[in-house]
């Protein structure tokens, strides 16, 4: 799943391999460097947030995940807004006992200058 970097209001995927970390030991990884400007969100998920499916059958899907990530709290701490996202992604997929994980990791950069450290 591509983490995506979301900096106020623009909203970026970033490319990573296709192939997650600890697949193969003969895996030969490339190393990105991204850049995480003060305030900014690094937001890595497993495939089960968006594969989470509705009522409908309808699955949650990129486009209305990336939706959900626009409209995060950014006032809220990164532990809360995680939490509300959950509960927003939660409240569109039917509970079911043969659903995938839904994890997610959400990294803020503190928009403090460092010396105020």
């Amino acid at each position: 799943m591509p983490p995506y970097l979301l900096n106020e209001d623009r909203l970026e995927e970033v490319e990573v391999s296709s192939l997650p970390l600890g697949v193969s030991a003969a895996v030969v990884y490339r190393e990105r460097r991204v850049s995480f400007p003060a305030g900014a969100r690094f937001v890595m998920y497993t495939d089960g947030m968006v594969e989470c499916a509705g009522a409908d059958g309808e699955m949650l899907g990129f486009d209305r995940f990336e939706k959900l990530l626009m409209t995060m709290d950014v006032r809220l701490e990164p532990g809360e807004q995680m939490k509300a996202l959950m509960e927003r992604v939660d409240a569109a997929a039917v509970s079911s006992e043969e659903a995938d994980d839904r994890t997610i990791v959400l990294i803020e950069r503190s928009r403090r200058a460092a010396g105020d450290l």
